[in-house]
């Protein structure tokens, strides 16, 4: 297979859970994801939805917003997503259901890595794995003011010394959800 970068490998290499692996685990993680279209004004997934997976924009444009409440409000746009973003990637690993929606602001194309196949890929390909874990652990340490319970559990994070399977790394997300729960709610 030729080195030559593809758009697809560039941006799944630009997302922070693979920006440890070298090319060749790049287009061995390229074979697990799909091409999708989103039309404009459709909804790639809706808050509290069960995750199937992560979506890379590799062009057009996504919103990430909060739908009015039962009680009332106004919907509350978070974010808009340009090629090269990534939304899901959380829901990927942990199974919580989804924070937030997404719809195309545009005609919009995705590359979708669903739940099933990057569980395949951490299987077939430790170096994926280690990449996830190592990710997540600087993640962890680039979090202000955050407490860990354990300093063994933290020296561990700090040193990336995290054993690479999915239940650690479910820990690990657990740890980042909380603390961005924590700081949403100080806002």
């Amino acid at each position: 297979m030729s080195n030559q970068e593809t758009p697809e490998s560039i941006a799944i290499g630009k997302v922070p859970l693979f920006k440890h692996l070298e090319y060749s685990e790049l287009i061995s993680l390229l074979f697990f994801v799909e091409t999708k279209s989103v039309l404009q004004e459709d909804n790639l997934f809706h808050q509290h939805d069960q995750p199937d997976g992560m979506y890379i924009l590799m062009s057009g444009a996504l919103k990430i917003y909060l739908p009015p409440t039962a009680m009332g409000g106004k919907q509350k746009d978070l974010t808009e997503l340009s090629p090269g973003q990534y939304v899901g990637e959380f829901g990927l690993i942990d199974g919580e259901p989804r924070s937030a929606s997404v719809t195309a602001v545009k005609d919009s194309q995705v590359l979708f890595l669903p739940t099933t196949a990057f569980v395949k890929a951490l299987d077939e390909h430790p170096k994926i794995a280690k990449s996830v874990v190592d990710a997540l652990c600087d993640l962890v340490i680039s979090l202000p003011k955050l407490k860990i319970d354990s300093d063994r559990g933290l020296a561990l994070i700090k040193e990336r010394r995290v054993m690479p399977d999915l239940e650690n790394m479910r820990r690990l997300t657990r740890i980042i959800r909380k603390y961005n729960q924590i700081q949403s709610q100080r806002v």
